[in-house]
């Protein structure tokens, strides 16, 4: 992914660098922003992470964490994606529903999300919020907010 990256920035000047979330190189309140996507169900060490996230995190910035979620209507979802997939090839709209349909089954259901988080510095400043991608409803936004004194 780095060296796709490094393609995609001809000319643009960017750090890219290879890790983890679970412990990085960097200066403590070092970004004014993180972000993730559709990874954190996959994270051995979810709440080390957050952890990092919130070290690295400048105070009264935030990382948001954008994420499928396990408790999707199923009848809505279902719906979404008819819509969609009118609008693809052939070979997508057979794959697709499965790819999806796998994701959803993969991830994590809202209540655990809060859960995890609940045991980080991030406790009392998270908010959890369905979203819809692409008409898709089976995102959530999960925003975290480095407060000062969030001293657990």
């Amino acid at each position: 992914m780095v060296a796709v990256a490094r393609r995609n920035l001809v000319g643009i000047p960017a750090d890219l660098r290879q890790g983890t979330i679970r412990q990085t190189a960097y200066e403590s309140d070092s970004f004014s922003l993180v972000t993730c996507t559709g990874s954190f169900h996959l994270w051995d060490y979810p709440e080390e992470s957050l952890g990092e996230i919130f070290r690295i995190l400048e105070t009264g910035r935030c990382a948001y964490l954008f994420e499928v979620y396990r408790d999707v209507d199923r009848a809505e979802f279902q719906q979404a994606l008819q819509r969609n997939l009118r609008l693809v090839d052939p070979l997508r709209r057979f794959f697709g529903p499965i790819a999806l349909r796998q994701a959803v089954n993969r991830a994590y259901r809202i209540e655990d999300v809060a859960r995890i988080v609940d045991r980080t510095r991030f406790a009392d400043h998270c908010h959890i919020e369905k979203i819809r991608l692409s008409g898709m409803p089976m995102w959530m936004r999960i925003t975290l907010t480095k407060c000062p004194g969030n001293a657990r």
